[in-house]
């Protein structure tokens, strides 16, 4: 009976999710640098890649009961994107990995595709993958 090799697919799992979680969030924090408003970018202004939107359902769903963060003007969004720092980058991220559901799946550069195009397109990202299943 032949072995089989599985050492390619055990490369594969993760030992660390968190880790690798960090990992690829600062990669995408590195990529997407810092503030950009360009007027032939479709999702406005934006600073290591969150935008207004996702500023706004971050700030709505995870920001204080009390707040009244959809009462701020367009331009006060957009300063508060401008004055974002990495670290508030980091914990939006966080919140988006959480919400993106990528630690269901088992390969890092899997879910970095996976959290990267979620980033970028929302849940729609899902139902392309079960279209390409």
């Amino acid at each position: 009976m032949n072995d089989i090799d599985l050492t390619p697919i055990a490369a594969e799992i993760e030992e660390n999710p968190a880790a690798a979680r960090e990992e690829i969030i600062l990669g995408i924090i590195k990529r997407e640098r810092g503030y950009s408003d360009k007027a032939y970018d479709m999702g406005g202004p934006t600073k290591y890649g969150i935008t207004i939107k996702t500023l706004k359902a971050f700030l709505l769903v995870g920001g204080p009961p009390d707040a009244k963060y959809g009462e701020w003007p367009q331009e006060a969004w957009k300063k508060a994107v401008e004055n974002l720092t990495t670290e508030e980058a980091t914990v939006i991220y966080r919140w988006l990995w959480r919400e993106s559901k990528a630690d269901l799946f088992v390969a890092k550069d899997f879910k970095n595709l996976y959290f990267d195009s979620y980033i970028h397109h929302g849940p729609r990202v899902i139902k392309w993958l079960q279209l390409i299943a």
